[in-house]
């Protein structure tokens, strides 16, 4: 599970394969949630062993209060259903990508 989206590196390089990294914040009480993805030069770059990722943690996804409770408020959650979740709310919430904002509404699921 991925999501695919061209963006240029700042050496001029493509980049398009988005796939999660980590939880970065769990806060259930405070209804936060924070995650990261990687940024990879290509699916294939991605499945292959010892290849690091063009960028590491390079977008940052942040649900809070009402977007929390809309993506992640599930009372059982699995591993499996909040990555899908993850990668669902990527699509609709604002990501962070560096300074900037990254919109994903476009990113195609692979």
């Amino acid at each position: 599970m991925a999501l695919q989206k061209t963006f240029t590196l700042p050496s001029g390089y493509p980049a398009d394969y988005i796939r999660f990294n980590r939880i970065e914040e769990w806060d259930r009480q405070r209804k936060v949630c924070t995650v990261r993805f990687d940024l990879w030069k290509d699916a294939a770059a991605a499945a292959s062993p010892g290849v690091a990722p063009a960028i590491e943690r390079a977008f940052r996804l942040r649900a809070v209060g009402a977007d929390f409770d809309a993506w992640f408020g599930v009372s059982e959650l699995s591993t499996e259903l909040f990555i899908a979740q993850v990668y669902a709310a990527a699509r609709v919430l604002p990501v962070d990508w560096w300074n900037d904002r990254a919109p994903l509404s476009d990113a195609v699921d692979v």
